[in-house]
């Protein structure tokens, strides 16, 4: 969620690249907000189905930052959401502790 921000302030190479662009063809963080309306993430949530999202993500990822992961959670009406300590990669190293709560979460949500 937010792809704005997420273009704006992640350390992704995609990321610095597209910045480069916007700042040599003088488009603005408004601007770009509004042309990315259409494709927003948070703007294409059914928070009535909220039960059935679990999402994950890494507390100190440089990719996706947390706030767009914040954003888009809040977007869904708070769905089940575990922070992990790690970043974009290293969210392998939790897969011991994260397996079970999605085999969970899966026999939960496809059985109702």
């Amino acid at each position: 969620g937010n792809l704005t921000y997420m273009l704006f302030e992640s350390k992704d190479r995609f990321a610095r690249h597209v910045r480069a662009y916007l700042t040599r063809s003088l488009i603005s963080r408004g601007q770009l907000e509004e042309e990315l309306g259409e494709i927003e993430p948070c703007n294409y949530t059914a928070p009535y189905k909220s039960n059935n999202l679990l999402m994950i993500n890494g507390v100190y990822d440089k990719e996706l930052p947390a706030k767009c992961a914040f954003d888009l959670a809040k977007a869904w009406c708070d769905p089940t959401h575990h922070l992990t300590k790690g970043g974009h990669v290293s969210i392998i190293l939790y897969a011991h502790l994260l397996l079970p709560q999605i085999l969970s979460h899966f026999r939960r949500t496809l059985i109702s």
